[in-house]
């Protein structure tokens, strides 16, 4: 038998914690079960310390940092390596599937013993045996490997039981905040298959390209439409999952585990040639279905929701991600790398949008906006905003001339006030947000359906040094004439 990997060379265990603490989930429901989180996190060495902290954290007053990383460090050295499987085991049974964050070393791993399993069947040429051979030296298997063995999937009737109420805490307070008016959310109900549990939590169902459901997100929100989070002295989680809570009710198996998806992913065999649109929140996809219906929306979940395997199903698509914004531009980078491979290894057509990035203010950027709250004023200035044909018409309002058709010149105009070359020049006002993510949308789609001499055209416009070395060099597109 040959070497297995460690869990802390299997997965990605900081992402998993970073994605734990964003979802707002408790690993540990009490002090015992915290004392086993802290001596299965210090399995991994001094290295977890601070995503230990993190979640921790969420603890509230009862939080002491410095206790909390006196007794991580003493437990350090006392636990093994496989101490970290109750944390991956917690992490699997509150909905956060450890399938999602293998780490290169799994990834190679598994690829190698695919490729060996495929020579000893003879599935490959000896060509492709080679090539196989080097990519698993090299460590680039990813464009290959699947999320998981076996996807597990919830019954569609769950779907429809929890879709007859329309009155969750989201659904009343994105009406009260005027984000949505009440037709878009039906709307919007219905394409997402949005659901209502007893206690007035939204569902979030996730369901696959083949109408698979592989799992429901169940979230709470307040009166402003924002996630309710745990209070100081509330531990419960602000986020749940169905496949979790089923499991709990006996009406999954023990061994059910979640595969999870784009949320959203569903709408493709709909809407065959549409554009693909990504952000982190599901709240975000809902209200951008209405507020950009050109696209398809869809949510990552949280900024470590997103990954190739999750992106795979929409390679031959043309994908946008919308990146939340923060002072340190954290969500960015990441999601930055992600599309560069995806544009790299699965040969994707994606960009990403820096319209926050460029436009968000210092305070936006501390308060770490999203695409819905960069666009919000907007929404609400136009569902306040009178109706045209109710506007009284302004006494000054310019008074058009009739030219006759066959006129050389335009009629002067009498009486033509003289040109104050003091006065205060008025700008051009700026685009709204709403307008600058538009023009974002057109100007992708343009660049897709561009040829490269146009391209080339509109670089030199941009970038005027190019004229150079065009003049020098005699540099011109593969499709000039």
């Amino acid at each position: 038998m040959g070497y297995q990997l460690r869990f802390i060379e299997k997965y990605d265990i900081e992402a998993m914690a970073r994605a734990v603490y964003s979802a707002g989930i408790h690993l540990a429901d009490d002090r015992k079960e915290w004392l086993q989180l802290m001596m299965s996190m210090a399995g991994g060495g001094e290295r977890l310390l601070d995503s230990f902290l993190l979640l921790s954290s969420t603890a509230g007053k009862k939080f002491k940092e410095r206790e909390n990383r006196r007794l991580f460090m003493k437990a350090v050295g006392k636990s093994s390596d496989v101490g970290l499987k109750f944390f991956i085991d917690r992490c699997k049974e509150k909905g956060i599937s450890p399938n999602d964050y293998l780490a290169p070393a799994a990834l190679a791993d598994s690829y190698q013993s695919r490729s060996a399993w495929r020579q000893n069947n003879n599935h490959t040429n000896h060509n492709h045996q080679q090539q196989s051979s080097i990519q698993a030296t090299t460590m680039q298997p990813f464009t290959t490997l699947p999320t998981a063995n076996t996807i597990h999937s919830i019954d569609y009737k769950w779907v429809e039981r929890f879709g007859q109420g329309q009155d969750s805490s989201f659904h009343r307070s994105v009406v009260a905040s005027g984000l949505l008016t009440a037709e878009e959310l039906q709307a919007a109900s219905e394409i997402f298959h949005l659901g209502t549990t007893k206690d007035k939590r939204v569902v979030y169902w996730q369901i696959d390209a083949e109408g698979r459901v592989r799992d429901g997100k169940l979230m709470a929100y307040d009166e402003h439409c924002h996630r309710v989070k745990p209070g100081e002295h509330d531990t419960t989680s602000s986020v749940s999952w169905a496949g979790y809570e089923f499991r709990q009710c006996g009406l999954l198996d023990k061994d059910w585990e979640a595969t999870h998806c784009l949320f959203g992913l569903h709408q493709l065999n709909s809407r065959p040639d549409d554009t693909v649109c990504i952000v982190e929140a599901e709240k975000t996809a809902v209200i951008c279905s209405q507020k950009f219906k050109d696209c398809i929306w869809m949510a990552a979940g949280g900024l470590e929701q997103l990954s190739l395997d999750k992106l795979r199903p929409l390679v031959g698509r043309q994908v946008i991600i919308y990146p939340d914004t923060d002072p340190e531009g954290e969500a960015f980078r990441k999601w930055y790398d992600i599309t560069w491979r995806a544009m790299s290894e699965l040969e994707m057509e994606i960009a990403i949008c820096d319209v926050l990035e460029k436009n968000a203010t210092p305070e936006q950027k501390e308060a770490k906006i999203d695409l819905v709250d960069f666009i919000e004023k907007d929404i609400l200035n136009a569902k306040d905003a009178p109706v045209a044909e109710d506007m009284p018409a302004a006494e000054d309002d310019p008074v058009l001339i009739d030219v006759p058709a066959n006129a050389d010149e335009a009629p002067a105009i009498a009486d033509t006030p003289s040109v104050n070359e003091d006065a205060v020049i008025v700008e051009k006002p700026k685009p709204s947000n709403t307008q600058l993510i538009v023009d974002h949308q057109r100007e992708v789609l343009d660049a897709r359906n561009m040829s490269q001499t146009e391209m080339f055209s509109r670089m030199k416009e941009e970038n005027p040094d190019l004229n150079f070395l065009t003049e020098a060099f005699g540099v011109v597109p593969e499709d000039s004439s």
